[in-house]
């Protein structure tokens, strides 16, 4: 009789052990943070952890490009808190080269929105053989120059890289040239 009841002690003993431990694993998935969503959770003033929090709420959604550039802007803004000529180098590896490998973003938008923000091309200029092709467009081409003219005030300033003012006084005198070729002006 004792030995059933000690056959007994140790098998409950063993079983209250085994599930003590699963529940424990358990608890540890439940302990891990949700995944980031929002916009307003890239919070970090550390550029990588910026770039990490990007690529998940990135991940976290569905493909929208009003968001996807809201997102972009959002890190170069954390980025501003730690501004740094190598954020540009940091933002490139480790946001866009993982964005690139994903495909959730078309990595043409990736590229351009990149170069909208730290390139010293103005990457809104189209880029055709010939000027005529673009007389009814430039009305967006200017609005397009001027936007990513804004862009390039944040990107300079989370890189340190100084005033992008020479750059759209360039990219503004082409288009006053494209201007006066369409309006046939000599």
């Amino acid at each position: 009789m004792k030995k059933i009841t000690i056959l007994i002690v140790a098998l409950i003993c063993i079983l209250a052990s085994g599930c003590a431990g699963i529940k424990k694993l358990t608890n540890r998935g439940a302990d891990s943070p949700p995944p980031l969503t929002m916009i307003s959770q890239i919070d970090s003033f550390k550029p990588e952890v910026a770039c990490r929090q990007a690529i998940e709420v990135v991940n976290s959604n569905p493909y929208n490009q009003e968001l996807f550039e809201k997102i972009f802007a959002k890190l170069v803004e954390q980025c501003k808190n730690s501004a740094a000529p190598e954020n540009a180098d940091i933002i490139w590896n480790n946001f866009v080269s993982p964005l690139n490998h994903t495909g959730k973003v078309p990595p043409d938008l990736v590229k351009n929105l990149w170069n909208s923000y730290f390139s010293a091309q103005f990457v809104s200029l189209p880029s055709v053989d010939s000027i005529e092709q673009c007389c009814n467009k430039l009305v967006d081409i200017k609005k397009n120059i001027e936007k990513e003219y804004r862009l390039k005030q944040e990107g300079f300033a989370a890189c340190q890289q100084g005033n992008p003012d020479a750059h759209f006084l360039n990219a503004m005198y082409v288009y006053n040239t494209m201007w006066a070729v369409c309006h046939e002006v000599d």
